[in-house]
């Protein structure tokens, strides 16, 4: 008999598989975009050593997918506001382009780029508990690798197309009750970028030898160092937190 929970997520894990295969397949040796600010043994592994991360647990697919999802919807939306203004394809929105950094040995996606108004948008789809941390009454700046992977994002754009950028925001879709669903922009300085490019001519000086284990750098933050969020964590040894190890050597 068919086990509907099993076949789920096995179609999610080729789903994922083919995603890695079509981004990151003979490209292993960039850093990637959406690292940025974040942890530097990740980088050493997956750029300097090459070695293939776990595949995400289950409940890690389940919010890729869902982000996935979100993500298309959004950017076909945008599609489809071009066929109704009568406009060509791509003629006002490039959608989930490539950008590589040669000389920082960097290579991303990003989302949304607005031709028109010369503004890069990233969609970022989280929970209620990382939407009050952003938006709440007591919110901090929880999203500071969010921005410096917006101005990675940026640095490429201005040198791919040409431009220069007016705008950058994150877009945030809020997942879990249907009736508390929202959808909110929070705009990002441009100085991201020179903070983004700096922060990649670091990563490159301190990349080799392998970063130490200390929290600030190698992880950045604590909660890194888990099975469920790093694909490296079992060959980092747990990294912080070497007692989360049982079944994941």
């Amino acid at each position: 008999m068919l086990n509907m929970n099993n076949n789920y997520y096995k179609y999610l894990r080729k789903l994922n598989e083919r995603k890695v295969d079509d981004r990151y397949k003979g490209k292993e040796h960039y850093f990637h975009a959406s690292s940025a600010g974040l942890c530097l043994r990740k980088h050493y592994f997956g750029a300097v050593e090459q070695v293939e991360p776990v595949p995400p647990e289950n409940i890690s697919l389940s919010r890729l997918r869902l982000g996935d999802l979100v993500h298309g919807d959004i950017q076909e939306s945008l599609k489809d506001f071009e066929k109704w203004a009568g406009l060509r394809k791509g003629s006002r929105y490039v959608i989930e382009d490539e950008i590589i950094l040669e000389e920082l040995n960097v290579r991303g996606h990003f989302d949304i780029l607005d031709l028109q108004k010369k503004k890069l948008v990233d969609i970022k789809t989280v929970g209620g508990y990382k939407w009050k941390m952003i938006f709440g009454r007591n919110a901090s700046d929880a999203v500071e690798n969010y921005k410096l992977q917006l101005g990675t994002y940026g640095l490429g754009i201005e040198k791919k197309y040409n431009i220069e950028l007016n705008k950058m925001s994150l877009l945030f879709y809020k997942l879990g009750d249907p009736k508390a669903t929202d959808m909110r922009e929070l705009i990002v300085p441009l100085f991201y970028m020179q903070k983004a490019e700096e922060y990649w001519k670091y990563v490159n000086e301190k990349i080799e030898p392998l970063p130490d284990i200390e929290l600030g750098e190698a992880p950045v933050e604590g909660w890194e160092c888990n099975p469920s969020w790093c694909g490296y964590f079992a060959h980092c040894g747990g990294g912080l937190k070497p007692e989360l190890m049982d079944g994941h050597r």
